[in-house]
């Protein structure tokens, strides 16, 4: 039995069908964009301010009406629209006529209204910036129970956690602190920050702010300077736990030696957490991290930034890394455990502002590290860091010993350029606190067997704290003859027995407390097999 083929064929009425949809289609998809970015012009009010945009959009909802509508630059706003702005967008709205302007940045909700000569806002959350400038009107921001009057020729932050874009009805009334900074001028605040208990008005003048917690009588005590200048407690040490923590995917960083993407995951930690809010760690002050937990992948070294709270992201120190289980790194499964001091050379000027940053790098994006049981312990050591720094004393002696260690092929190059490291901080070598001067002398061995053919080997003693790294074994930083520092020029067979000394001079120091860095590399030539070694010991003593 035989398969019939049928050929269907179009006439020209199926034609026209197909061509009428699809022309319907289309139209329809126009209506429902031009719907979806259009916006209303109400015809029969007068508009009482304008939004512009500085990044990005921003979307705008009627008093009457529970549909957003996405704005064009200088859009008329109307007493009691909302505006908000979404993840990376900033916008201003100015109130017309007066000179009152309203910054918005990344998701922040305001309301604004218009009675008489009177404007006010509803901040219902994010952050925000006000300048009333030579106005001779005073701008009312309602939050939750708290008002805030700004006086003329002010300017003023305020800031609430992040909000809700969905927030409806009591979910708005939800009680929040409310932070107040004054920055120029002065701010009448009256709020019902008690059960049933109006306070009286209290004044925040500039350079002066205020938390507003709705557990706390509002009164002039709660004031602190927005610039703390009353130090932590030397000594204090706190401690922050999680039974678990994701490093969230944060952004990605190009690598200046191959220049491919590495991706970067942290995750954030108040410092006030860790310290006191509204104080201030100096420069020169000798603080500790302690970090530990289980990892659910290997990573090679975590980072730790400190940053000084400023409204810019700065480091408060140098940047350096951590490498845990004597530069083998953080192991899937295997419980570690890391401590660093470091020396801060610029002050955190708002610990309540600032954060601990804890990260890693990847090569590509991939699911983010959890942890499990993850522990950070901050501690103010000293305020002088020359207490605590002392010179490494001669004759100190450090062994390590790996039974068993895998070292992965690290291309920094193009494909011709590669090695494979052991990389370590140098607190796991000499411990802490110490400072390396110039004309220190190292005597390094190197012993143990691998499975693979080894050409030659060199270390580095890295100074990390300038922009880039100084291997300081070099007389001329600029000039950097590896041939010369090697501990081997010999050809070693595999799995045979190998054992090399060598004395190192330090032209430059390093303040092991921060800025320290050990590295160790091998070539075996190009092949993408890892080097596994057997019994690896590795002896510094200090000549």
């Amino acid at each position: 039995m035989k398969k019939k083929n049928t050929v269907y064929r179009l006439n020209k009425t199926d034609y026209f069908i197909f061509i009428f949809f699809s022309l319907a289609a289309l139209f329809m998809f126009y209506l429902f964009y031009r719907d979806l970015n259009s916006f209303t012009v109400r015809l029969n009010e007068e508009p009482v301010a304008k939004i512009y945009f500085k990044k990005n959009t921003a979307q705008r909802k009627f008093i009457d009406n529970e549909i957003w509508e996405v704005l064009t630059d200088s859009s008329d706003v109307y007493d009691g629209d909302r505006i908000r702005t979404a993840q990376n967008s900033e916008a201003y709205t100015e109130f017309l006529d007066t000179g009152i302007k309203i910054e918005l940045h990344e998701k922040s909700m305001i309301q604004i209204f218009k009675s008489n000569n009177k404007r006010s806002i509803n901040f219902i959350g994010g952050e925000i910036f006000v300048e009333t400038a030579s106005s001779e009107h005073e701008l009312v921001i309602n939050s939750g129970k708290t008002t805030v009057c700004v006086s003329k020729d002010s300017q003023v932050k305020l800031a609430l956690p992040e909000n809700n874009e969905s927030m409806t009805g009591d979910e708005e009334k939800e009680e929040r602190n409310v932070t107040v900074e004054v920055l120029s001028g002065q701010v009448e605040v009256v709020g019902q920050t008690l059960k049933n208990a109006v306070s009286a008005p209290v004044v925040i003048s500039a350079g002066k702010l205020m938390e507003l917690d709705s557990g706390k009588p509002l009164t002039a005590e709660n004031i602190m300077p927005s610039r703390p200048t009353e130090p932590v407690k030397e000594g204090i040490e706190k401690t922050v736990s999680n039974e678990s923590i994701g490093f969230n995917h944060s952004g990605w960083w190009r690598n200046p030696e191959n220049g491919e993407l590495d991706y970067n995951y942290a995750v954030n930690i108040c410092s006030a957490d860790v310290t006191e809010k509204y104080r201030m760690i100096p420069s020169g002050a000798v603080v500790r991290i302690e970090m530990s937990g289980i990892s659910n992948k290997d990573v090679k070294e975590l980072f730790i930034q400190l940053s000084t709270g400023e409204e810019e992201w700065i480091r408060a120190h140098p940047w350096f890394s951590v490498i845990p289980g004597k530069g083998e790194g953080v192991r899937k499964n295997v419980p570690f455990n890391v401590i660093k001091t470091f020396v801060l050379d610029r002050d955190v000027v708002n610990t309540s502002n600032s954060v601990i940053n804890i990260g890693y790098m990847h090569n590509v994006l991939d699911e983010p590290l959890l942890m499990k049981d993850f522990v950070v312990k901050f501690k103010v050591i000293s305020y002088n860091s020359k207490v605590q720094i002392q010179e490494i004393p001669k004759g100190y002696t450090k062994t390590l010993e790996y039974k068993n260690l895998v070292i992965n092929k690290h291309v920094w190059g193009n494909e011709d350029e590669y090695n494979f490291p052991l990389y370590m901080d140098m607190t796991d070598v000499f411990g802490e606190n110490y400072l390396f001067p110039a004309g220190t002398k190292i005597k390094f061995t190197v012993s143990g067997k691998s499975d693979t053919v080894i050409n030659w080997m060199h270390p580095d003693f890295i100074n990390a704290g300038v922009e880039e790294w100084d291997d300081v074994v070099f007389k001329n930083p600029n000039d950097r003859d590896y041939w010369a520092i090697r501990i081997s020029d010999d050809y070693i067979p595999e799995n045979t027995y190998f054992s090399y000394s060598k004395v190192y001079e330090l032209y430059r120091p390093i303040d092991n407390s921060s800025y320290g860095r050990f590295e160790l590399y091998f070539d075996k030539g190009n092949t993408p097999d890892p080097m596994i070694f057997e019994d690896l010991k590795l002896i510094f003593e200090v000549m």
